[in-house]
């Protein structure tokens, strides 16, 4: 299928209508990319239009995590607010079907070890929210569970979070073939005001305590 015909396909789906830079997103052919930026510049909206433009595909499955359950809930309100038609159907909090049986789900891991519960499970997309929240660890072992095409993670991030931005701004700092980091402006973002994302820009986000752990260290020197 075309780019055309899925980004069609997305726009009966999904509202409102992706911006330059979350068509860019969704489209970049990199198995790993970070969305980064301003708050209010269309980061997280990027991260679910990439999950659900794939649902166009039969049998697609796909994982979207936070940090913590009322994240969870929170990403849950935006589907719900975002969905159009009658194609695709909520199953309790943290399950959306479509009928050709491609399904997202939803999922908050707020410790390390919950991450051995998919271990048994095979992902074509997987999704974090916050990457920044979350550690090395936790991203490279469920990234092992990508097993079924189209073979792509995605994260969002912008500043602050219990591990800092220390080894995500390591782990991204250079872009590749397999490895991608799209930085995007508020001001550049149709769908907000420009006086409420001049308001936005000028927010300053915590410095907070990078990970320190022996995968961390191995990332920088890569």
């Amino acid at each position: 299928m075309s780019g055309l015909e899925k980004l069609n396909y997305l726009n009966r789906l999904w509202t409102p209508k992706p911006t330059a830079f979350q068509v860019a997103a969704m489209f970049a052919p990199h198995k790993e990319a970070l969305f980064s930026g301003d708050a209010g510049a269309g980061k997280t909206e990027a991260l679910l239009m990439s999950a659900f433009i794939e649902t166009v595909e039969p049998n697609y499955e796909a994982l979207l995590i936070t940090r913590t359950y009322t994240q969870l809930l929170s990403l849950a309100r935006r589907i719900d607010q975002s969905l159009r038609g009658d194609d695709c159907h909520k199953i309790g909090e943290k399950l959306y079907r479509l009928s050709n049986n491609a399904k997202v789900r939803l999922a908050f891991i707020d410790r390390s070890d919950e991450c051995f519960r998919f271990d048994f499970a095979e992902f074509g997309f997987i999704g974090f929210d916050h990457l920044t929240s979350f550690a090395l660890e936790d991203y490279l072992h469920l990234m092992s569970r990508l097993r079924l095409t189209p073979m792509k993670i995605r994260a969002t991030a912008q500043g602050g979070g219990e591990w800092g931005t220390g080894w995500v701004a390591d782990y991204f700092a250079t872009n590749s073939t397999t490895r991608l980091r799209l930085s995007m402006s508020v001001l550049e973002n149709p769908h907000v005001s420009k006086e409420h994302a001049e308001s936005l820009k000028r927010l300053v986000w915590p410095n907070t305590k990078p990970a320190s752990s022996a995968a961390t260290a191995s990332v920088a020197h890569k």
